[in-house]
């Protein structure tokens, strides 16, 4: 199956393959607060939800997501202020050495909302129903390593499982990958591996009814739903599912939660969710970008959380300039991104000076990876000495501005023609388009002709879901659009991240890979997505002092409790 390139904000999904083959710690990250008490009720402001179906919320849905979150664990979790992964559904996971086949042992002790108990078929069937073409699952995709995914997509069999996904025993579990992919335990932690009944699945799917059963799903987790949801309605109403296991190693108090009722009450967008916070009507309000400051006006606490989207400027290597590494670099060095965050978003994206975001967790994010190529505020006196040493002289010569024109992308690329022609006398001609045509030039055989403005995110948290789309010379001209090539970023990638054991050992080849690409600099990264949430914390506090999962950006439910 041909691989599609996804551009902007696209969820860009990479094969990984890094190796964990160490025990998991099965206990609790951290003590909680002893002001934590279990009860109450936790009312929360979203939008429409696309659908709080496991197999089909994806990132690009936050509230669908959020309800998910909550009432499904999955077989992994991730420890939402560290980063690491922790045992869920699974108290057993790892992928073998070789990359190429994943295991995971499910805890004896876990119940569905059904009252019934969780089994390795309940896990092995719902992740095949993800890769289903039926589904329609946004993150099937997810699971394009997975052996047999391309014949269940083109329909070449009429099995309705993945032929690489088996229940080897009772609660154990078989993922087979046709390449080495081991880092596939992250992908353990999306909520396509939520537990689900497979028999009632596997009705739906018989009788047309997976839209039905989309409204009341059914898995393994805190809360469930206390009524079917009804999609436009005013709200979803979770209780507490008393056969809840209570062993998800990501949180305190096993992950049960402390909130006896998570009421989520649907606004038309975050302006109503803010004034509903106002009123008093719930606890939690996503906070629109350009109302921060008539937010922090309120009482309560507003959270600032860098999301898993990176902005960055592409740069065409194999074009004049920009095939000297020297200019690459003073560009970069010239620009001033805590400047940029201000003037245009009001402070509310965070200055990037690496590639891999925060969200990856601690192990993984260095926030002055690039610091010496990439300065937060820029060096521009650094910038030109880099820029005469490179033999270039830009003074009265004219770059070429990419960028698609919405969102405020306009504004974006003024601040940085501005910066580059007051740092090198340059005159920077902006080149708007629609986003269509934009996506085509940049996947035309010639590409940009100049610096573009794009941005990545991804579905799950892998440092190289970013690494190796934006840099691999395998993917030049599809997801890498600076077309860029570096032999010893190949071989790294090839020789060295695919050879890591530990996440110890992954860690330090991913920032090897980090590493060359901030020297070589064929992107400019600029800024990270934020997230901001209001919580009225003189009425609900953290059992943790977190309010919102690092991984996520999303409010961090299961640790939140409501003041008695």
């Amino acid at each position: 199956m041909k691989r599609i390139g996804r551009l902007g904000l696209a969820m860009l999904v990479a094969a990984s393959a890094c190796t964990l083959n160490e025990p998991i710690d099965d206990t609790a990250p951290r003590t909680p607060d002893p002001a934590a008490r279990p009860g109450g009720t936790l009312r929360v402001g979203i939008g429409q939800p696309r659908s709080i179906d496991p197999s089909l919320v994806t990132r690009r849905d936050p509230a669908g997501w959020l309800v998910v979150s909550v009432m499904c664990d999955t077989a992994v979790d991730i420890d939402p202020v560290t980063g690491e992964l922790r045992p869920a559904l699974a108290r057993r996971f790892q992928s073998t050495e070789r990359g190429t086949l994943v295991t995971a042992t499910l805890r004896e002790d876990v119940r569905l909302h059904d009252g019934s108990d969780v089994g390795a078929l309940d896990l092995s069937y719902p992740i095949s129903r993800a890769a289903q073409p039926q589904t329609v699952s946004p993150s099937a995709e997810l699971l394009s390593d997975v052996n047999g995914f391309e014949r269940l997509q083109e329909n070449e069999t009429e099995e309705e499982t993945l032929l690489g996904v088996r229940a080897v025993g009772p609660l154990d579990l078989e993922i087979a990958l046709l390449r080495n992919r081991g880092d596939f335990t992250r992908v353990l932690t999306h909520p396509i591996t939520a537990a689900m009944p497979r028999e009632t699945l596997v009705d739906a799917r018989r009788d047309e009814a997976d839209e039905e059963y989309g409204k009341r799903p059914v898995c393994a987790g805190p809360y469930r739903l206390a009524e079917p949801w009804s999609p436009g309605g005013a709200e979803i109403r979770l209780v507490r599912f008393e056969g809840y296991h209570g062993a998800n190693a990501a949180y305190t108090q096993g992950g049960r939660g402390y909130a006896d009722e998570i009421v989520f009450r649907i606004y038309p967008d975050q302006r109503a969710q803010l004034a509903a916070y106002a009123a008093g009507e719930i606890d939690i309000a996503h906070v629109p970008p350009d109302a921060r400051t008539e937010a922090q006006a309120l009482p309560g606490t507003l959270v600032d959380t860098p999301t898993l989207r990176l902005d960055y400027l592409g740069l065409p290597t194999p074009v004049e300039p920009y095939r000297n590494r020297g200019v690459r670099v003073a560009l970069s060095m010239a620009l001033d991104r805590e400047r940029i965050s201000r003037e245009v978003y009001g402070g509310g994206r965070r200055p990037a000076s690496a590639i891999l975001p925060p969200p990856l967790g601690e192990q993984l994010h260095r926030p002055d990876a690039c610091a010496r190529t990439a300065p937060a505020t820029g060096d521009v006196e650094r910038a030109r000495t880099v820029l005469a040493s490179s033999g270039t002289d830009l003074r009265g010569q004219t770059i070429r501005l990419h960028f698609n024109d919405e969102f405020g992308h306009r504004e974006l690329a003024q601040a940085v023609a501005a910066q580059w022609a007051e740092a090198f006398g340059v005159q920077v001609e902006l080149q708007p388009s629609e986003w269509e045509a934009y996506r085509q030039r940049g996947l035309s055989p010639t590409g940009f002709d100049g610096p573009f403005r794009m941005s990545i995110s991804v579905e799950y948290p892998s440092a190289l879901d970013y690494l190796e789309p934006l840099f691999s010379s395998s993917r030049s001209g599809d997801t890498n659009l600076s077309r860029f090539g570096s032999r010893s970023f190949d071989l790294a990638l090839e020789d060295d991240a695919r050879r890591a054991v530990t996440p110890e050992d992954q860690a330090l080849q991913f920032h090897r890979l980090e590493d060359i690409v901030c020297g070589e600099m064929p992107v400019i990264p600029l800024l990270y997505g934020s997230t901001h949430y209001l919580f009225a914390s003189d009425r609900i506090g953290s059992a943790i002092g977190s309010f919102t999962a690092a991984s996520t950006a999303l409010p961090l439910l299961r640790e939140i409790f409501v003041r008695g």
